[in-house]
């Protein structure tokens, strides 16, 4: 069972297109991020996932304990690096906050 209730439980789906010739790039740096983000306090899935058709756009699939501990994931200092590694490589983020039905 995963910890937190599921009202409290923070779920993302965040999209990022790279441009093409820069997909490389942006996903050796996401992947970069994937254990360091596991291993966050409140992080209860952190899944990425690129598009098959599509390789250039990027998925991540997230459930934070809460808002407050996404909050702390989205300051720390490895999304720090990431956001200077890519700055010049990804056209376009889409971030959807989901409930669970």
């Amino acid at each position: 069972m995963r910890e937190g209730s599921l009202m409290e439980q923070y779920i993302m789906l965040v999209t990022i297109e790279a441009y093409p010739d820069k997909a490389d790039l942006v996903c050796s740096e996401l992947s970069k991020i994937v254990e360091l983000t596991r291993n966050e306090e409140g992080c209860l899935q952190y899944d990425l996932h690129v598009d098959s058709i599509c390789p250039s756009t990027f998925v991540f699939y997230e459930i934070w304990q809460s808002k407050e501990h996404w909050k702390m994931h989205d300051t720390s200092e490895h999304i720090k690096k990431l956001r200077i590694a890519t700055k010049n490589a990804i056209s376009n983020t889409k971030v959807k906050i989901l409930k669970l039905v």
